[in-house]
């Protein structure tokens, strides 16, 4: 479990800001073998009101407290309310046994996370009891468990006229599960060619071969499938397995990296083994990445990049979707493949495939060719980052006409293309019937209406705000009140709140509660006119005058819809009560009404 530390973490406050903080850090596994890698999972989660970028980056220290290691995380939108894990694969690669400790955090606007740590344990590679040695029929021979090793600096295939064309040169496995795979003979002689088939590097029964003996057609190819079966009890890390092919006179050698993981049971973070395959064939390099959900949850939307290595490119980029195409952009200055995985089911599996219109000669690059980064979270409801916190609305007379202003807070990071509507009473018209409009990101934007009500109506009616974006719809809706004998334009405001700094006939900016509302309704209903009520107490009243009465107040000002909940936030020692993005607040005394938005 990861240990807190927030010391030097600074915060700059705004209250359309995001919050971001590491709430989880973990690696898996927490006991190494030299050479073996490793996932790090950083949890964050936003409480802010707006959603941010954060940018983790992790810190690995020996025993001696000597930085050994360090890696970032590709950047990562969290939103409003919610919770995102990144996982990144790190390599231990030639780091000897010891104990470490790691330690994360992220930046997120100007400020820094906590910062959370983890120890964990590289081991020193145990003796190898028996030989790993080869074996025709199937399987290396010796006994005892075979260990792990680094990926070796140089990993260079041999063999010409016959050779190995397709091979899965690096396989990605859990300890216990088995698999099939296959391997390609090319016979490029002007003969027919019998050749004896081994497997060495692992103990028999790790590889089956399906036959031991194969003869290859001049100027043809042939086919042998192998099972992959491992132990559940294995080391994990890396195994090199080396075929061989031989027979009279013709000899070929290749490899396959074989990568066996161990996740503990409890493990809750989406799993991924990769397959690279090789084709001299076809000159191409084929990616098979095996994701599963080892979790009960549902993963509401799943993110997995991928790095393409510069030498894999043959001049232009050139990849090649078998399933699930991906989206290719570039993170500073390294291509890479992007794909979103929606309803990640619980317990499931699924494969993404492509390949690459390359092959390399050295495998060591493709040992060392991790995924890039998975990202676990939420998908960011659009419909959650835009809010109407205002609507006012003037009362008119029959056949008169009175202005409605929307006031539309986005709390996202890009601009955002909106359109804004009214839902009318029959008989009320609107001008302008849409109104589109780009929103500023963690911006607010107002949008003006001019209504006209049907000559023979009166009293109080319900007008509904809609502002529709791609996928989503935000609704408010507030009363309009039309009244005979009203000139028309004459606003109605309702409530202020008490307890708020300031004395006199302080400035009250607007509150909205359905309850006050509905006591506003009862009182324009009942006398068809704006009267001063001193029914609640617990309310100050707002006038030009001076003076502090106490009490509820309905005058000359817009009428605002129901609000969300109250939260409280304390800045710079102030109390501000933040209602659905409107601060109201009484700021000292004075005989103007203010109302103060951050």
């Amino acid at each position: 479990m990861a240990n807190s530390d927030d010391v030097g973490s600074v915060v700059h406050f705004n209250a359309w800001s995001p919050a971001l903080s590491l709430t989880d850090f973990n690696v898996t596994p927490d006991a190494l073998n030299q050479g073996e890698t490793a996932d790090f999972s950083i949890t964050i989660q936003n409480t802010g009101l707006a959603s941010g970028t954060a940018n983790g980056s992790v810190y690995i220290y020996n025993s001696l407290g000597a930085l050994v290691s360090s890696f970032v995380y590709d950047p990562v939108v969290v939103g409003s309310g919610a919770t995102t894990v990144v996982t990144k694969t790190w390599d231990s690669d030639s780091l000897p046994a010891g104990m470490y400790t790691a330690y994360a955090n992220a930046t997120y606007d100007r400020n820094n996370t906590n910062t959370l740590s983890v120890s964990f344990t590289i081991r020193s590679m145990p003796p190898t009891p028996g030989g790993g040695g080869g074996g025709g029929g199937g399987g290396g021979g010796g006994g005892g468990k075979p260990k792990p090793q680094p990926v070796p600096p140089s990993i260079v295939p041999v063999g010409e006229n016959v050779r190995f064309g397709k091979v899965p040169a690096v396989k990605e496995v859990l300890a216990g599960e088995g698999d099939m795979e296959s391997l390609t003979l090319i016979n490029t002689a002007k003969e027919n060619v019998s050749v004896d088939l081994s497997v060495s590097g692992v103990p028999g029964g790790w590889i089956k071969l399906s036959q031991n003996v194969s003869v290859v057609f001049s100027r043809e190819t042939g086919v042998v499938n192998f099972l992959i079966d491992v132990p559940t009890d294995v080391l994990s890390g890396n195994y090199l397995v080396t075929f061989e092919a031989d027979g009279y006179g013709y000899y070929s050698k290749d490899y396959m990296l074989l990568r066996v993981k161990n996740y503990p049971k409890w493990h809750q973070y989406p799993i991924y083994l990769k397959t690279i395959r090789t084709d001299l064939v076809e000159g191409k390099t084929d990616v098979q990445i095996r994701l599963k959900n080892p979790s009960d949850n549902n993963i509401k939307l799943l993110t997995i990049k991928e790095t393409i290595p510069e030498s894999l490119k043959r001049g232009s980029l050139s990849i090649d979707f078998k399933d699930k195409r991906g989206s290719v952009g570039n993170i500073d200055g390294t291509d890479v493949i992007t794909w979103n995985v929606s309803d990640f089911g619980p317990l499931e599996e699924m494969h993404i495939s492509y390949s690459l219109a390359n092959v390399l000669a050295d495998y060591h690059e493709y040992g060392v060719w991790h995924l890039r980064q998975l990202e676990t979270g939420g998908r960011i409801d659009l419909a959650s980052l835009v809010r109407i916190v205002d609507l006012s609305s003037q009362t008119i007379s029959p056949g008169g006409s009175g202005d409605v202003t929307a006031t539309i807070l986005y709390a996202g990071e890009e601009p955002l293309e909106v359109t804004t509507t009214l839902e009318l009473p029959a008989g009320f018209s609107a001008d302008p019937g849409y109104a589109s409009v780009i929103l500023v990101p963690r911006g607010l934007a107002n949008v003006n209406f001019r209504i006209t009500a049907p000559k023979e109506v009166g009293q109080t009616h319900l007008i509904r705000a809609v502002v529709m974006g791609k996928g989503f719809n935000v609704y408010s809706a507030a009363p309009i009140v039309v009244r005979k004998g009203d000139g028309g334009g004459s606003p109605v405001i309702i409530g202020g709140i008490d307890g708020l700094a300031g004395s006199g006939g302080g400035a009250v900016a607007t509150v909205s509660m359905p309850w006050l509302e509905m006591s506003a309704f009862v009182v324009v209903l009942a006398f068809g006119l704006v009267v001063v009520m001193t029914a609640f107490g617990a309310f100050r009243g707002t006038g030009t005058g001076g003076g502090s009465g106490i009490g509820t107040s309905i005058s000359s000002a817009p009428v605002r819809r129901p609000a969300y909940d109250f939260q409280r936030v304390k800045d710079m020692g102030v109390i501000r009560t933040i209602i659905s993005g409107s601060i109201r607040a009484n700021k000292g005394s004075g005989n103007n009404d203010k109302k103060y938005l951050i």
